[in-house]
């Protein structure tokens, strides 16, 4: 089995030419396809380009590897396989459409169910954040500091725009200091790398919008879980979770507490 720097490596390449094709879409134009689900945002032309790229890069690299993404068809090779990649090829694409520049490339790996290494990149603002279990997190290529936030009322917490659009977040008004910032993958990137003290949804998410940030809240030295508490194992049937909630270890239970119970 390849060691982790070297799986790393290979996501870190697969992004930066991921990136490129994000790019030129943003910059040059893209086709809206279909609708989604209900309510989700639309499908274009740029997510299968970028899920085609990724997909050849890294199974080429990794036969043995399994595979889970947003826009491939779904098989089973993630709940079976030592470790399989976990991808979503534009998370927020609604940002994307709308050219708010706050989308993400996310790319994560998961070892028995874990996520132990992720690469989430915003290629129209340069931040392309990696890193591995047990290897620290890096913005860039250079490696990257915690802010040191003691209180949980302190803290930079980046939420989700739609969320905010929808008044979820209007109840903690007050009691948290809250900034929306578009693309959950992009959210988590930010935390880990310390441009930001915590992140958390109050909706479900998809394994393939929070694998790579997990990994990389992990490598941090954060703790990530859903908004019960519990740690997201990612070689299950579901493919959801109810939320999720990323801060420094030490405040996590604070913020999950300030959450769970929410104000009349």
């Amino acid at each position: 089995m390849h060691t982790l720097v070297q799986d790393l490596e290979l996501m870190v390449q697969a992004a930066e030419k991921a990136g490129e094709i994000a790019y030129k879409f943003q910059t040059e134009g893209f086709k809206r396809l279909e609708d989604k689900a209900s309510g989700d945002p639309f499908l274009t032309e740029a997510d299968l380009a970028i899920d085609a790229c990724l997909r050849e890069l890294l199974t080429a690299a990794r036969p043995d590897y399994g595979w889970l993404s947003e826009e491939t068809e779904k098989d089973d090779s993630y709940l079976t396989r030592a470790r399989s990649f976990v991808v979503d090829p534009i998370d927020g694409t609604r940002d994307f459409v709308e050219g708010t520049h706050e989308f993400a490339i996310s790319i994560g790996l998961i070892e028995d169910g874990k996520a132990v290494a992720g690469v989430i990149y915003n290629p129209m603002k340069k931040h392309l954040i990696s890193g591995a279990v047990g290897k620290g997190v890096f913005m860039n290529g250079q490696g990257v500091r915690q802010r040191g936030v003691e209180d949980v009322h302190d803290m930079d917490v980046l939420i989700s725009v739609s969320e905010t659009r929808k008044g979820l977040w209007a109840p903690y008004q007050g009691q948290l200091a809250l900034r929306s910032v578009g693309s959950v993958a992009y959210k988590l990137g930010l935390v880990a790398a310390g441009m930001a003290d915590a992140t958390a949804s109050l909706v479900g998410k998809s394994f393939w919008d929070i694998c790579a940030g997990d990994a990389l809240c992990r490598a941090a030295g954060l703790k990530m879980t859903d908004l019960s508490g519990r740690m997201i194992r990612y070689n299950t049937e579901g493919l959801r979770v109810d939320g999720i909630i990323a801060a420094p270890e030490q405040l996590h239970t604070g913020l999950l507490t300030v959450l769970n119970k929410k104000p009349a």
